[in-house]
C-alpha cells in the first residue's frame, strides 16, 4: 500500500531567504559596483606569432595556414597565407584560433579566445 501523505504538497507554504538586492532601510547590505578585471591578451598575427609560441604549447602538426576569406581579421598583414592553430587549454579542451583571434591570458596555459568583434565588445584599450 502507498504512504499517502498527510498534507497536500500545492498548499506547503514556501519560504524564501530575504532578497539582499532590496535590502531593509537602514540596513547594513551596502550595493558595490563590480570593476571589470585587468587581462593579458594578444592578437594572432604574423608581428605576435613567436610570442604566441612561447607562451602556448603548440604542436607542429596543430598549425595550419590559412586564405583572408578564413581569417577572423587581416589586421593589416599582407597575405596570402594568414595563421591558424589549436592548442589544448588546462581544462583538456582544443581551441581553434585563426588569424586576427584575441587570446585572452588568466594565468599560464589557461587562456580564451575571442574574435575581435567580441574582444572590442568586451574589453576597452588600456589608458
Amino acid at each position: 500500500m502507498d504512504r499517502v501523505p498527510p498534507y497536500n504538497l500545492a498548499t506547503v507554504p514556501v519560504v524564501y531567504p530575504r532578497d539582499i538586492r532590496n535590502p531593509i532601510p537602514g540596513g547594513t547590505v551596502l550595493r558595490f559596483t563590480l570593476r571589470p578585471p585587468q587581462v593579458d591578451a594578444i592578437q594572432l598575427r604574423v608581428a605576435t606569432w613567436a610570442e604566441i609560441r612561447s607562451v602556448i604549447t603548440v604542436s607542429d602538426a596543430d598549425i595550419r595556414t590559412i586564405t583572408a576569406a578564413e581569417a577572423t581579421d587581416t589586421c593589416g598583414d599582407l597575405g596570402p597565407d594568414y595563421i591558424a592553430f589549436s592548442a589544448l587549454t588546462v581544462h583538456r579542451e582544443r581551441v581553434a584560433f585563426a588569424h586576427g583571434d584575441w587570446i585572452v591570458f588568466h594565468s599560464p596555459n589557461a587562456f580564451r579566445r575571442f574574435t575581435p568583434a567580441d574582444f572590442a565588445a568586451t574589453y576597452a584599450p588600456p589608458a
